[in-house]
């Protein structure tokens, strides 16, 4: 089961404290404490008093929203007493008519069906008088009669340190004859920005493709004490699904959306993004000394960037591609730049950057430099290695570089044109990668590529409402929304795609390099790098391109013999050698798969299975098929 719990990063441990004479027992995941009074049997009414006095104005009866917590509120210790009696929780059904069922949490989270949570029969309703629900002695629950005497578990919420960036889903069951990228664009409209701080959209169609999931990522104002409320969430997270309900409202005649969340703790995301409080080395066993680097770096965790544009606007959008790709960044006449895209562990779709190539030519002499980045931290400047053990300053034809090893940060200036970046080396245990950042980009403002095309481009925006403007930038016109660029003091233009589709000349496949200091087929450049000069890093780039796509391939071949065993069917194979435009493909098609027969077969939220990485996903899909522990279910 440690093997299993390592997986399951929506599955935590609980701690344990004493508070007064009571003893409440903390449930990270649900960022709840619990207390079991069995000394005190006592009707539905009457516990949900009591709890207020146990606990305080923010207690309430436990509402166990999942299995999980269902079973950790089962093996709490009473007060005094059997540990197998009967038990309130805070479940109510306010159907009207007999024989129906409409069960409500008391915290106000939307309640949703799981049959195995129930004993068998029930609930049934008896004598239409069975309104209130009971945790009985066999772990299930039970309807019962809401004058019955029985113990009951409180819960309040405590004070935790989370991440600042959090995550809340909203369902409409029913809801159809929408685009999702218009609706999308109607709610933040719509959304009102001063209660909800919103970093992220998206809006995709439900499973049964009757309705739509809206996912947002929101951004905590004060995420190293968080005062969490009565249902769980944290104050921004309760904010935005008021805020983003009435937009929804508002944008469709559809049902009324039901909202969920899981708020993760300053270390579970697994991805440093320069906004952290404090380190973030990935997991949800984090660390509290982490590599000095990535203590000092300032990360934007998978490859997206900000461009300045003319006018003074800024410009925000993420390109992810896919593990194994080298892409081409910045081609201009005497200047290439690639990456080498590494998958981000712990992320559902993130990448990093696993190598950074750069070639410049000084103009006068037409003397080439080449440099390589690794995330190895290895440095080679013109086939000379560079220390990162001390700080340095070193210069070849066109470029100087500055090496800092306090903060593992190189400063890149290109001593013609004055174009300056600078790369950050981070560490922990996430994953080494590297980070890029455009220190001085307007040099580059005739160049191409995925960031060069977008250097000091001509651009006009002009805003639909406070929160949406309408961008118009090389011959594309896209609404964007604004936000505060990740990692830096000021606003930007955010356009939201994993891949800049809708803003980027082509598609991804189209930046796609054969070598790290070579350009696309379709981009020309004057340069022109030596075979011979590219070897010596080579062998890491081509063992690392190996790995992700072994890594990526094995992955999906994998999910889908899982897949094809829970079915009864003969798997398919995926192509030997797939390029990473198959793996792209193939990464959608299979994700929405197990997400289905998960979903299909034991239950969990959509929603929730969304929020867990392709490994994750197949990890159950894999316990699904062994039959490992059928009572397995997700937070």
């Amino acid at each position: 089961m440690q093997a299993i719990k390592s997986m399951m990063p929506l599955l935590t441990i609980a701690l344990i404290h004493s508070i007064h004479a009571q003893t409440w027992h903390q449930l990270e995941s649900t960022g709840m404490e619990y207390l079991y009074v069995s000394d005190n049997q006592v009707n539905y009414d009457a516990a949900k008093a009591a709890c207020i006095q146990h606990g305080g104005d923010q207690a309430t009866l436990a509402t166990p929203t999942s299995w999980v917590a269902q079973q950790f509120i089962f093996n709490l210790s009473p007060t005094s007493g059997d540990i197998n009696q009967d038990r309130y929780v805070g479940l109510y059904n306010t159907a009207g008519e007999c024989r129906t069922f409409q069960w409500e949490w008391d915290n106000g989270v939307g309640y949703v069906e799981l049959a195995e949570r129930w004993r068998n029969g029930e609930p049934n309703f008896f004598r239409c008088k069975e309104r209130c629900a009971v945790l009985g002695q066999d772990g299930a629950l039970n309807d019962v009669r809401c004058a019955k005497t029985a113990g009951y578990v409180c819960q309040r919420p405590f004070t935790i340190t989370i991440h600042e960036l959090q995550t809340i889903t909203l369902e409409q069951q029913v809801c159809e004859g929408l685009k999702p990228r218009a609706y999308q664009n109607c709610i933040m409209g719509e959304v009102d920005i001063a209660s909800c701080d919103i970093e992220a959209l998206q809006v995709k169609s439900n499973t049964n493709k009757t309705g739509y999931s809206v996912t947002a990522i929101t951004r905590e104002l004060n995420p190293d004490a968080v005062d969490l409320v009565r249902s769980g969430a944290t104050p921004m997270q309760q904010s935005c699904i008021f805020a983003l309900s009435a937009a929804m409202t508002a944008c469709s005649d559809c049902d009324e959306p039901t909202a969920s969340f899981v708020h993760f703790t300053s270390c579970s995301d697994g991805t440093q993004n320069g906004d952290e409080n404090g380190p973030d080395c990935g997991g949800n066993e984090c660390d509290e000394q982490c590599d000095d680097q990535q203590k000092q770096s300032s990360s934007f965790g998978d490859p997206h960037f900000v461009v300045g544009l003319q006018g003074g606007l800024n410009l925000c959008y993420d390109v992810h591609g896919t593990p194994g790709d080298m892409l081409n960044l910045i081609t201009s006449k005497h200047l290439i730049v690639n990456t080498l895209v590494i998958a981000a562990p712990k992320s559902v779709s993130g990448t990093y950057h696993g190598a950074l190539g750069f070639a410049a030519m000084a103009p006068d002499t037409r003397k080439t430099d080449t440099l390589a980045v690794l995330a190895d931290r290895t440095i080679v400047l013109n086939s000379e290695m560079i220390s990162t053990r001390i700080d340095g300053t070193y210069t070849g034809n066109e470029m100087t570089l500055v090496y800092h090893a306090r903060n593992s940060t190189l400063e890149i200036t290109l001593r013609s044109s004055g174009a300056a970046f600078a790369v950050m080396l981070v560490g922990g245990r996430d994953k080494q990668h590297l980070d890029l950042d455009l220190v001085t980009s307007q040099p580059l403002n005739s160049s191409h590529g995925i960031i060069g095309q977008f250097v000091m481009a001509r651009a006009s925006a002009y805003p639909k409402n406070n929160k949406v403007s309408v961008l118009t930038i090389n011959n594309h016109t896209v609404e964007v929304f604004h936000r505060q660029a990740p990692g830096r003091a000021v606003r930007c233009l955010k356009y939201i795609d994993d891949q800049a589709q809708g803003i980027l000349d082509g598609s991804v496949d189209d930046y796609v390099v054969p070598s790290m200091f070579r350009t696309p087929p379709t981009l020309k450049s004057a340069l022109s790098v030596s075979s011979a000069v590219s070897k010596q890093t080579d062998r890491y780039i081509q063992s690392t391109v190996a790995i992700e796509r072994q890594r990526a391939f094995g992955l999906y071949q994998t999910a889908l013999d899982a897949i094809a065993k829970l079915r009864g069917e003969q798997p398919l194979q995926l192509p030997v050698n797939s390029n990473s435009s198959v793996l792209r493909k193939a990464q959608g098609d299979i994700r929405n798969t197990m997400i289905t027969e998960i979903h299909t077969r034991i239950g969990p939220p959509v929603e929730k299975l969304q929020a867990l990485s392709d490994s994750d996903l197949l990890a159950t899909v894999k316990l699904m098929v062994g039959k490992f522990d059928e009572t397995l279910r997700f937070e």
